[in-house]
């Protein structure tokens, strides 16, 4: 069994767990999630935070319609090429962002 099918097995396994534990919704924990993963500067700390959020979308995605983890590696392939595609522009910030196209 490949890596990807064994965390798809796991994952309705792990949202039974997580309704038993709190009736919020996951993603209520993503911010966290996502506060914690910036704290690391870098390294495997850096990388477990990481598949944490991953984990609580993977949670929100399953409990909001049932998706999979193949269906979020899709749409990850999918964005990648169009972001490939679009005009970029860098902020005063410095982070970047898409050029909206005209409509």
């Amino acid at each position: 069994m490949n890596i990807v099918s064994e965390i798809q097995r796991v994952v309705p396994v792990w949202v039974r767990r997580f309704h038993e534990l709190t009736d919020s919704d996951p993603e209520a924990k993503l911010q966290e999630e996502v506060e914690e993963f910036l704290a690391e500067p870098s390294g495997n700390a850096k990388l477990g935070e990481a598949a944490d959020v991953v984990i609580v979308m993977l949670t929100q995605l399953y409990v909001d319609g049932g998706y999979e983890v193949w269906d979020l590696l899709d749409e990850v392939h999918r964005k990648l090429g169009v972001n490939l595609t679009r005009q970029w522009a860098q902020n005063p910030d410095g982070t970047i962002s898409h050029v909206k196209a005209d409509t």
